[in-house]
């Protein structure tokens, strides 16, 4: 017998003790979090030619997106814009899904 068994034995016990698996305290003041969040019921207004927006990419953090302004718009059949064309600061002309832009407020 080993000297390592009665703590085995003790770190057992406490396993057996310990309460049931489910959702913790702060998952379930997440969940409501959550729930309490209502759909959007107003339509927001289209993006528009000349905004500055910010260039969403998958492999960068935000902190390195590209700033861009919206050159050209490409409506879907329902008449909102669903993708747009974006010339950045280095030049490049992109086209991409509104849902990969960040429109910035102008001041």
């Amino acid at each position: 017998m080993s000297p390592s068994r009665p703590l085995r034995q003790r770190d057992e016990l406490r396993r057996s003790e310990s309460p049931l698996p489910g959702p913790s305290r702060e998952d379930r003041g997440r969940s409501l979090g959550l729930q309490i969040r209502g759909k959007w019921h107003q339509q927001q207004p289209n993006i528009s030619d000349g905004d500055l927006v910010l260039v969403a990419e998958d492999n960068l953090p935000p902190q390195q997106w590209l700033l861009g302004r919206i050159v050209a718009r490409h409506a879907g059949e329902d008449g909102m814009v669903r993708v747009v064309d974006v010339r950045t600061s280095g030049g490049g002309l992109f086209r991409r899904a509104i849902y990969k832009l960040a429109p910035l407020p102008l001041c």
